[in-house]
């Protein structure tokens, strides 16, 4: 049952969302930009900078995530960053650490960045 509170822009949350966070510069200062990817459609349901990554940091940038779109069946799928796997762990999200395939499409947008 979805939660009124959560409004989707745009459709749902796909069953697979590709998680990643990327350094890069903004007015020569260092941030860290975190982003959920549709794999499928390439569409952005989420994306956030922080000042750094930590396990804390990708748990807000998740329940970030989880006040917009209904996430709680996703299946997330991360690279080997032990922050995002922290937080999605602490978060109870089930996650699949996958070096290419579906995930690539979160490398691509950050390209695109």
């Amino acid at each position: 049952m979805r939660k009124s509170d959560r409004q989707p822009v745009g459709g749902e949350i796909p069953d697979r969302v590709a998680v990643d966070q990327k350094a890069i510069r903004v007015n020569g200062e260092q941030y860290w930009l975190y982003a959920a990817v549709d794999p499928e459609t390439n569409r952005i349901p989420h994306s956030r900078l922080f000042p750094t990554y930590t396990v804390p940091i990708a748990r807000a940038f998740l329940t970030e995530l989880a006040e917009k779109h209904d996430i709680e069946d996703a299946l997330f799928l991360v690279d080997d960053s032990d922050d995002l796997i922290g937080g999605l762990r602490r978060e109870n999200y089930s996650y699949r650490v996958e070096q290419h395939g579906f995930r690539n499409t979160v490398e691509r947008v950050f390209r695109e960045v």
